[in-house]
């Protein structure tokens, strides 16, 4: 088990920092909102043929119960979102490191979620990890007032929506995680 989750965690790692290095390419030569809704069109239809090619080849039925195809679904219209934004970054001029570190804290509302949502318990670690979470987030951006969070770039703006896109399909993931992994991308992607 251990073994298989660390190759998912590797590949996992992989597939992000081909997907953000692809992102910031394409957001820096496409300079249009048309140009990131065909990029991730594209995207859609790689993971909807992966996963129904994918969910056939180990003979696992597409159709599944209601509540899993609709949290795809709804993880499809989120990760859409958060795809258009992750590319409009770019185009107004983002910098990868502070947005993918931007990213990254989604962990905290995420885990809040699990908390709230889903009854996870934290410990005093966890806890402290959380805070630390939040006092970094707040020195990458320069420790700004509340008065300077206002007049921040939009692109870090656009990095904050990403952030919440992708906590938001944290916990549709947590509530059908169930699901087959390739059916998911399979309604996800459509």
């Amino acid at each position: 088990m251990k073994e298989q989750w660390m190759k998912w965690t590797v590949l996992e790692a992989a597939t992000k920092t081909i997907s953000k290095v692809l992102q910031k390419v394409i957001g820096d030569v496409g300079h249009t909102i048309g140009s990131t809704f065909y990029a991730t069109a594209l995207i859609g239809l790689v993971q909807t043929v992966v996963g129904f090619f994918k969910a056939k080849h180990s003979k696992t039925p597409i159709l599944t119960n209601s509540k899993n195809i609709g949290g795809a679904i709804l993880f499809g219209i989120f990760a859409v979102g958060s795809t258009v934004l992750s590319f409009l970054v770019f185009v107004y001029g983002g910098e990868i490191g502070v947005n993918v570190f931007i990213i990254t804290l989604g962990i905290v509302p995420g885990a809040m979620i699990d908390h709230f949502c889903f009854g996870h318990r934290f410990s005093k670690r966890q806890w402290l990890g959380i805070g630390l979470g939040v006092a970094a987030g707040y020195a990458i951006l320069d420790c700004p007032s509340l008065q300077e969070l206002a007049h921040l770039p939009l692109w870090v703006w656009l990095s904050i929506g990403t952030t919440a896109t992708v906590t938001i399909n944290q916990g549709i993931t947590q509530a059908i995680q169930k699901i087959d992994p390739y059916v998911k991308n399979f309604w996800g992607g459509l």
